[in-house]
């Protein structure tokens, strides 16, 4: 009966050092595996790079941009950096969104105007302009371009007249010049709506000059 009593009081030490060893072995665990941790964290700039376009060329977006935010963020003054920048423009492009897809191309031809793929930094911001006014709503609706805001059209037309004056024999040259020829007829119809609407005033003078 005594030795019954005994016992417990026995294998406390016991049960006490392995309960300890699992609490040794438990926080160890922890802080090895971490959830909060990046798994990109220790990835090189060609293997940022590679991801993010893999991303990209499959149409996920929003995931390339974050990684491409990464790469420029780590790899501030890599080449990958400058490609990152156009990439982020066109996925915020593809992604409708033309105000983002403007202020990564714009950082973009300030802070590298002599860049090997300005042309297409060029053409990017011409075409981001040119698609801004042909909206889902514009074709379903009926309404004549001309009668719309002619700015995006204007700043549109300003890029890809860039394009041309500057590269003359980039690929994107000829596609810039049939739309520039679009463009002119749109923002010509856009004149014409806005003078008959002041003729219909009796704005004559400021009929003419628009007109003009």
């Amino acid at each position: 009966m005594n030795q019954a009593a005994r016992s417990p009081s026995l294998r406390l030490p016991g049960v006490a050092l392995l309960v300890a060893a699992f609490c040794v072995v438990a926080l160890n665990g922890c802080g090895s595996f971490n959830p909060s941790k990046d798994p990109t964290a220790d990835w090189a700039v060609e293997k940022l790079y590679a991801e993010a376009r893999s991303e990209l060329d499959s149409g996920n977006n929003v995931a390339a941009v974050k990684l491409y935010e990464k790469l420029e963020s780590r790899y501030p003054f890599s080449r990958h950096s400058q490609q990152a920048q156009l990439d982020t423009a066109y996925a915020h492009y593809r992604d409708n969104d033309p105000s983002l897809a403007l202020a990564a191309l714009d950082r973009f031809l300030r802070l590298y105007p002599d860049h090997i793929a300005t042309d297409y930094a060029l053409y990017l911001k011409g075409l981001v302009n040119f698609n801004e006014n042909q909206g889902i709503f514009t074709s379903l609706g009926g309404q004549d371009l001309s009668e719309r805001d002619q700015q995006a059209f204007r700043d549109s037309f300003d890029s890809l007249r860039q394009l041309i004056d500057r590269f003359p024999n980039s690929r994107y040259a000829a596609d810039a010049r049939l739309r520039l020829s679009w463009l002119v007829n749109q923002m010509a119809a856009g004149d014409i709506h806005i003078a008959r609407h002041y003729l219909r005033r009796g704005a004559f003078l400021a009929a003419a000059n628009r007109s003009q």
